[in-house]
């Protein structure tokens, strides 16, 4: 059955669909047929049929609506508010006073007391949901979360990241070595190495080179691809990201961006083991700052992977190539979208330099 305006399950559609019913129950009153209504009510003359078939049965309430499709609900309207109420005391009023927070089995549990009934998890999802009940984050943060850490990084750390920016220089990454720390007497700057200037020239490269009798400019050498690895959780194949591809996908992007590397990684294990630290000292371009522990909100990367998570909620791929082909095709299309990678930086609090 198609309508004219729109269908939809919600209260606002069905009462307009009853409106149509109706009217089409005063056009069989005037002694219209059912192909005129049709025609006049944009609906398809089976309907038509149907309805005066049940005008004729029953008159105007047969055509009135029944009401929402499926199953009865478990909880009526009025059992619903007193639900609603009893949660609005808090957790501690129906006797969990470990933490002040609601979860879908201790809802499961109240609305077992309150109406003596047993009721699905995934029910008291759909009740909380059609209360206006979202799924809160909790704002406890993690208990190895160091705030005088992240205050001292934002402060200490981050300076020295830009300042380094401006003159690269190899040297210890820690937020208590003096050459971290610009305000500190003592510091002793590193060597420093070239960067290129805001035209992406860099120093003492030549813009041009000869070519038999003709001076043509250089080309610049086609960047490689990156590496692009599908980890399918075979037995024997490993599980995800390990030293070496961080290495090659390292390599690869120093091949392509032509410069020194300034990188600030979050403290994954991988990103710390002592066989990550040789390959880092052993590339001269490649400076690593890390984050503090427990700071995501430091971390643009994780705005990055929500965006593409949210992007791809509805998702169903075939396989775990497609779904590593549109994740890639996804992430493509962020580099060329400037303000929303300006917007990943923004979000941090952390002025980019």
């Amino acid at each position: 059955m198609r309508y004219g305006d729109g269908g939809g399950t919600g209260p606002q559609a069905r009462a307009r669909r009853e409106q149509v019913r109706l009217r089409a129950a005063k056009m069989f009153a005037a002694g219209m047929s059912a192909p005129d209504v049709a025609e006049a009510l944009e609906i398809s003359t089976k309907s038509a049929h149907t309805w005066r078939r049940a005008w004729v049965a029953g008159g105007d309430r047969a055509l009135v609506s029944k009401g929402a499709p499926g199953p009865q609900r478990v909880l009526s309207e009025s059992q619903v508010q007193k639900l609603i109420a009893k949660l609005h005391e808090g957790p501690a009023a129906a006797g969990w006073v470990e933490d002040q927070r609601w979860t879908l089995a201790r809802v499961r549990t109240l609305i077992g007391r309150m109406f003596h009934v047993t009721v699905a998890v995934c029910t008291v999802w759909q009740v909380l949901r059609r209360a206006g009940f979202t799924a809160q984050q909790p704002s406890q943060p993690a208990a190895e979360r160091d705030e005088q850490a992240i205050a001292r990084w934002r402060r200490y750390q981050w300076p020295a990241v830009k300042q380094s920016r401006a003159g690269w220089a190899r040297g210890s990454a820690s937020s208590t070595s003096p050459d971290c720390r610009p305000d500190q007497p003592g510091a002793v700057p590193g060597p420093r190495v070239a960067i290129p200037d805001r035209a992406g020239r860099w120093p003492g490269r030549p813009e041009s080179i000869r070519r038999g009798y003709h001076r043509l400019p250089r080309r610049p050498p086609s960047p490689p691809d990156l590496p692009n690895h599908a980890h399918k959780r075979r037995k024997g194949e490993p599980k995800g990201f390990n030293e070496a591809h961080f290495a090659e996908l390292l390599d690869a992007a120093h091949q392509q961006l032509g410069g020194p590397i300034l990188l600030v990684w979050d403290r994954l294990p991988a990103h710390k083991s002592a066989r990550m630290r040789a390959l880092i000292t052993a590339r001269r371009w490649l400076r690593v700052y890390h984050l503090p522990a427990y700071a995501p909100e430091l971390n643009p990367a994780e705005s990055v992977w929500s965006s593409l998570k949210r992007a791809m909620a509805n998702l169903a791929p075939g396989g775990i190539t497609e779904l590593a082909r549109i994740t890639k095709n996804r992430l493509k299309s962020m580099q060329y979208q400037p303000t929303l990678i300006n917007g990943f930086l923004t979000a941090t609090g952390l002025h980019p330099p």
